[in-house]
C-alpha cells in the first residue's frame, strides 16, 4: 500500500521506493534522493488505512537504530 499510495499521490513510477522497514508505531522507506523533498511534501498529512502521515527525512543514525 505505500508503494501505491506514493505512486498514485505523486504520479512518480514505484521504482523510485526501495526498501521500506515496517515497525509498529513508524516505518523507514528509502526514497530515491532527488525525489525526496517532493514526496516529503505531497504525501505529509495523507491517510493511508485511516492513519494520518507524519513525514520526516530520516538520518543514517535512525537508520542505524533499527
Amino acid at each position: 500500500e505505500i508503494v501505491g499510495k506514493v505512486a498514485g499521490v505523486t504520479r512518480l513510477p514505484a521504482q523510485v521506493v526501495g526498501a521500506i522497514d515496517i515497525h509498529q508505531r513508524h516505518s523507514l522507506v528509502d526514497v530515491a534522493t532527488e525525489h525526496a523533498e517532493m514526496i516529503l511534501k505531497k504525501m505529509n498529512g495523507i491517510r493511508v488505512r485511516g492513519h494520518v502521515l507524519r513525514l520526516n527525512l530520516a538520518t543514517t543514525e535512525d537508520a542505524e537504530r533499527e
